[in-house]
């Protein structure tokens, strides 16, 4: 008998504008529409949906007004996360439905048999001595994760955070990842049941181990970022496919995909 398998779809960083705005040329929403039909068309027996942050380009209403049309019609579960982009108050006057955690921020959890999947709100507001564009995880919100992790010590925990708590070696992104990794791997080390971290920001395929941890992060459905690791500068281009990741969990362990679209 096959292995039972759940399948998640990850889009990341897909930053909706308003008003057909173009971002290195391209529309995003134009993108995300093509990114919807073609994993409907691939991958109709998905389980959950995650949207990985970087929901918006400006964190304005009307920009997250464009993202609940396009995935109004979607019958499979969602959760959305909060990138650098984004913003929480003006996210959830479209999305009513969605609830902040006792401390006001847009975290959560979902089982799958021996997985446990956990989303970290890492926007850094509102911490304004944080450099614009890092991410941030304040006191209550690594007490959230570590309390989570105390109750479920006997699963396998992927965790999601937009801003990756790792190094990736392009030097520009590099600089404007998770402020405080060493908060959050000082929790992750004393429970040691995460087993692999996903993120978005990056807008790159980019896979690794880092201090014994597997991380995932994955393109854009829009604007990807050039490969020039030596860059001070955040380069993006238009040259490149669209993609997006597809995670499938096994109870003998899990494996991920790129897709890629027009």
């Amino acid at each position: 008998m096959a292995p039972s398998l759940n399948k998640i779809i990850i889009l990341s960083d897909i930053h909706l504008t308003s008003d057909g705005k173009k971002i290195a040329d391209l529309d995003p929403l134009n993108k995300l529409e093509a990114a919807i039909n073609h994993l409907l068309e691939k991958h109709k027996d998905l389980d959950h949906l995650v949207f990985t942050g970087d929901l918006a380009n400006n964190g304005l209403e009307s920009e997250y007004a464009h993202l609940k049309k396009a995935t109004s019609g979607l019958s499979s579960p969602i959760t959305f996360m909060m990138g650098n982009h984004d913003n929480r108050d003006s996210f959830c006057k479209e999305f009513t439905y969605y609830a902040f955690d006792e401390n006001g921020f847009i975290q959560s959890s979902i089982n799958f048999g021996d997985y446990v999947l956990l989303f970290l709100d890492s926007l850094k507001d509102p911490y304004s001595d944080v450099e614009k564009n890092k991410g941030f995880l304040c006191r209550k919100r690594l007490d959230w994760l570590e309390n989570q992790l105390s109750l479920v010590e006997n699963k396998k925990v992927i965790l999601f955070v937009h801003h990756p708590p790792f190094p990736t070696g392009l030097e520009a992104m590099d600089a404007i990842r998770l402020e405080n990794p060493e908060d959050l791997y000082s929790i992750l080390e004393k429970y040691k049941n995460v087993i692999h971290i996903v993120s978005g920001h990056i807008h790159r395929n980019i896979s690794g181990n880092y201090r014994e941890i597997g991380f995932s992060t994955f393109k854009s459905t829009s604007h990807q970022m050039s490969l020039n690791l030596k860059s001070e500068k955040v380069e993006f281009n238009n040259t490149e496919k669209s993609g997006y990741g597809v995670l499938c969990l096994r109870e003998d362990g899990l494996f991920i995909h790129n897709e890629e679209f027009n």
